[in-house]
C-alpha cells in the first residue's frame, strides 16, 4: 500500500480527501467465503471536486486511492493558502465513524417470524468476524434455497479486536 495517514488522496467518491487511518490486513466477515482478508483506508473528504468545502468521511479498498500528483497538490496549497479558516475548521474535525456491515443471508424459516429471530440475538453482544458463521450454523440459520431472508452484522466504525472486525446483531432483513 503506498498510502500513509496523512496523505491527501482522491479517493472512491470524488474531490479531495486525506487519509486519517489505515487497517492492514483485517479480517471480515464475509457472507460468501465465511471471512476475508482486506486492507481498508480511512479519509476525511475537504474537498468537492469544484473546491468547496464538503466535509465527510468514508472508508474503500486501498486500490480506489491514489495520492495527489504534484500539480494537484500544488493547487490544494494554493486554495489552503488563500481560505485558512476553512482548513483549520476541517483540520479540527474530528472524522465521522464510519460503519462495516454485513449480511448474511438464510433461509426464511416456516416457522419462525423475524421478531422471533430478532430475539435469538443479545443487541451488545460482540462476535468477531470468524464467529459469525459459527453462530448462524448454531442457531440453525442456513442457506437452503429461497426465499430468503438477510441477518444484518455491524461493524461500529470498523471496531477491531486482535486484526477481526468485531459485529453486533443489526437486524433481520425481510424480502
Amino acid at each position: 500500500m503506498n498510502v500513509q495517514i496523512g496523505d491527501w488522496v482522491t479517493s472512491s467518491s470524488s474531490g479531495i480527501w486525506r487519509v486519517y487511518r489505515i487497517l492492514d490486513n483485517v479480517l471480515i466477515a464475509d457472507a460468501s467465503k465465511g471471512t476475508n482478508s482486506i486492507d481498508l483506508v480511512f479519509s476525511s473528504k475537504f474537498l468537492s471536486e469544484s473546491y468547496k468545502p464538503l466535509f465527510k468521511s468514508e472508508c474503500c479498498s486501498p486500490s480506489l486511492v491514489r495520492k495527489l500528483d504534484q500539480n494537484e497538490m500544488n493547487k490544494l496549497q494554493l486554495f489552503i493558502d488563500e481560505n485558512p479558516d476553512k482548513f483549520k475548521k476541517f483540520d479540527k474535525r474530528s472524522p465521522k465513524n464510519v460503519d462495516g456491515f454485513c449480511d448474511v443471508f438464510f433461509s426464511r424459516p416456516d416457522d419462525k417470524s423475524a421478531e422471533e429471530i430478532t430475539n435469538y440475538f443479545d443487541k451488545n453482544q460482540k462476535y468477531k468476524a470468524s464467529e459469525i458463521s459459527n453462530l448462524m450454523d448454531t442457531l440453525n440459520l442456513n442457506w437452503a434455497g429461497n426465499p430468503s431472508w438477510r441477518i444484518e452484522f455491524k461493524s461500529s466504525d470498523h471496531e477491531c479486536e486482535n486484526g477481526e472486525l468485531v459485529y453486533t446483531f443489526n437486524k433481520v432483513l425481510e424480502f
